[in-house]
């Protein structure tokens, strides 16, 4: 079943509190921060195929960093792997950086701490993000490790994927 949330349904002072809740709960507690707090612009569309949640998301320019601390209170245990299908953004994560554009894939891990920065772009971001619960890959959690925040290009051959959720 398709879930669709919009910050434009709540009055601009409630919209950031809100995203950063949504965001909590539905992706990973992170701290998150924005220039443009006081009127926030986000969308998401929430997707479940099982123990694999897909989810379109649309947002103004903001950072996000998940903490030691973050991690030790609560850790899904999942891979994360997101394509910007609109804006730029870049994530770190284990000393590696991956500065994002339109159809680039980045992994990254829940486990581990990290960071990111969507840019103003002047309009909002918007990725689709693949949340994917670290039990169900057959490929050796080291094997991942070495790849995470790390461009992975999609836009050419079978790797081409830069259409929205439904």
């Amino acid at each position: 079943m398709l879930e669709q949330h919009c910050s434009l349904d709540l009055p601009a002072p409630d919209r950031f509190d809100w995203w950063c809740d949504l965001a909590a709960q539905e992706v990973v507690p992170t701290i998150v921060h924005s220039a443009r707090r006081g009127n926030f612009y986000a969308s998401v569309k929430l997707l479940q195929f099982g123990a694999v949640n897909v989810s379109e998301l649309e947002f103004d320019d903001m950072g996000s960093r998940r903490t030691p601390r973050l991690i030790r209170r609560t850790d899904p245990e999942r891979w994360m792997l997101t394509l910007v299908t609109r804006g730029s953004m870049w994530v770190e994560q284990r000393r590696s950086r991956a500065d994002m554009s339109p159809g680039n894939l980045v992994l990254y891990d829940t486990s581990q701490p990290f960071q990111s920065q969507i840019l103003d772009c002047g309009s909002p971001c918007r990725t689709i993000l693949l949340q994917i619960p670290r039990k169900v890959l057959p490929i050796p959690e080291q094997t991942l490790r070495g790849q995470v925040a790390r461009p992975i290009p999609s836009t050419s051959g079978g790797g081409g994927a830069s259409h929205s959720v439904p």
